[in-house]
């Protein structure tokens, strides 16, 4: 009996032990009783030590509760170990008593629960004899007016023009592909209908007359018997034909060369010596033509298959490359277009608009774009950012001397090395640190930076400081410029000393070329996030607190 009690009590006192080493897990809401549609904070917080792994529920609802906002954890640390919030926005939309069922969550692999919580939903009252009833307000006319789009007003009548300059080309083109797709006799016969109902005898133009009947009867010649008739002179042309004819077996009449030679020959007077011509003998000439090309046509053997497949290769060969010249011309079309486009957007808004929109200019996206305001570390510092700052553990365990800070919390958004950087520090010194004031600030801030800085290769490293205050807290500023792969950057530090806390904001931007203030959005930035900076004072230590 007595080793029985002994052995008891040996166990009751290894649980107080036990219970040390666990992880604690505690469930709360901010409040249990709330009316339709407020929204309750539930709260769970787990002690784990940077080796442990935490894995919060991801919840969509929560029994008849809607999760309406799932809050990013929020970590503190405390000497070694941390302590992780977790916090859920959650509603009802019908009043009545609800409870939140028990959530699992996982540590280090195991399986945990919370606790489950009661909460009240109420109705609204509203008591009509109180609050009187009114009609229906009309409606606010807005005096706002969308201002008119004279960019894409331009953009489009530029864009007309250039529409319809492709469909008459495209349709120049596809009368032309037509024609030459035509056999060369039924070319000719087209040529010469087309040459008929030609206004130049009307018209009196000779010159223009006997050129196109010269061309239709040379292209014919040099296509189905010589080919080169086209720079060949008359007489070359007679003997060529002669000789072309008699190899091929065949042979065209005296009369029919004679009829060509005297028609070519006239031809190249009224080409070269300007004699004139008369209507009645132009219309014989172009008969004559027409029976000379019927002729030769008639006594010319048909084609070999050889032959053939030789002209459909020609013919399929003119086709790719008409498809290719309309392909180049419709490409061609549209750089020009894209080219007067962009000089017109170029005119209109300025060259640097129109460089930053299309290769980007980061420092003006995080100038002109959202907004964000945080609270960061303990005490808080509230500041507003383009961009949603992140916990740096590295920073706070690699710089930081442990015997200098009880607690230290470091958010960052981007690195050095980038054309953007900021940094908000709070870091909770001890009694005898505290009394250094504003040396130990400066030197757990400012001299890791410098390092840092020299780390990733920055050269040319200037500081600037002056004393400062901001909402009743004294402080540093320190502010200055580095050199990095040939460019410039600026950067700015400001450290408050708030109670036993030391605050630290530093931003560094890159310092680009600019051809007038406002666009020097390097700096501008800089200047709206300091703006932004709101110290709040430290909340004194609660008596037992745990």
């Amino acid at each position: 009996m007595i080793r029985q009690l002994s052995y008891m009590l040996c166990f009751l006192a290894a649980i107080p032990a036990i219970a040390q080493t666990a992880n604690s897990l505690i469930t709360k809401v901010d409040r249990d009783s709330i009316m339709m549609g407020e929204e309750i904070k539930l709260q769970i917080t787990v002690d784990a030590t940077p080796q442990d792994l935490i894995i919060f529920p991801i919840q969509q609802a929560m029994g008849a509760l809607e999760v309406i906002e799932d809050y990013p954890v929020d970590t503190i640390r405390e000497n070694d170990r941390y302590r992780l919030f977790k916090q859920y926005g959650i509603t009802q939309f019908d009043s009545g008593d609800y409870y939140v069922p028990r959530l699992k969550l996982f540590i280090n692999n195991k399986e945990r629960f919370t606790d489950s919580l009661l909460v009240k939903v109420r109705e609204v009252q509203t008591d009509t004899t109180v609050q009187g009833m009114y009609d229906i307000k009309p409606d606010i006319e807005n005096e706002y007016e969308r201002p008119f789009n004279w960019k894409g007003l331009i953009l489009l009548l530029l864009w007309i023009p250039l529409g319809i300059l492709f469909w008459w080309l495209s349709r120049k083109r596809t009368q032309k592909t037509y024609e030459q797709t035509l056999p060369p006799y039924e070319w000719s016969k087209y040529r010469l209908n087309k040459l008929a109902e030609s206004n130049l005898v009307e018209d009196r133009a000779w010159k223009a007359y006997y050129t196109e009947l010269s061309y239709i009867v040379r292209r014919y010649i040099d296509n189905k018997v010589y080919g080169h008739a086209m720079e060949s002179t008359t007489a070359e042309l007679i003997q060529n034909i002669e000789r072309e004819t008699a190899a091929k077996g065949v042979s065209i009449t005296d009369k029919t060369k004679q009829r060509l030679e005297a028609v070519l020959q006239k031809a190249d007077l009224i080409k070269f010596a300007g004699m004139s011509g008369d209507g009645i003998s132009a219309k014989e000439d172009r008969e004559a033509i027409n029976d000379i090309i019927y002729n030769i046509h008639q006594v010319l053997p048909p084609p070999s298959e050889e032959e053939l497949l030789l002209d459909v290769k020609y013919r399929k060969e003119q086709a790719r490359k008409a498809r290719i010249r309309k392909i180049l011309m419709y490409v061609a079309g549209v750089v020009l277009g894209l080219a007067i486009a962009i000089a017109a957007w170029i005119v209109i808004v300025g060259y640097d608009n129109v460089k930053d929109q299309i290769f980007g200019n980061e420092l003006r996206e995080y100038y002109e774009g959202e907004r964000y305001t945080s609270q960061y570390g303990i005490p808080e510092v509230t500041i507003t950012t383009p961009i949603i700052l992140e916990r740096d553990i590295d920073f706070a365990s690699d710089l930081i001397p442990a015997e200098s800070a009880n607690a230290l919390n470091a958010f960052t958004a981007g690195d050095l090395e980038d054309d953007f950087y900021i940094m908000v520090a709070t870091l909770q010194l001890d009694e005898e640190s505290a009394k250094k004031g504003a040396e130990v600030g400066a030197s757990v801030m400012i001299s890791p930076l410098l390092k840092e800085l020299e780390q990733v290769g920055a050269t040319n490293i200037t500081t600037l400081d002056e004393e400062i205050e901001r909402n009743g807290v004294k402080g540093t500023k320190v502010e200055g410029s580095y050199d990095r792969d040939g460019d410039e950057f600026k950067y700015e530090a400001f450290i408050y000393l708030n109670g036993n806390a030391v605050q630290a904001i530093i931003i560094s931007t890159a310092d680009l070329e600019a051809k007038s203030p406002e666009q020097e959005y390097g700096r501008l930035l800089r200047e709206q996030i300091i703006s932004s900076i709101q110290l709040n004072k430290p909340q004194p230590a609660k008596k037992d607190q745990e």
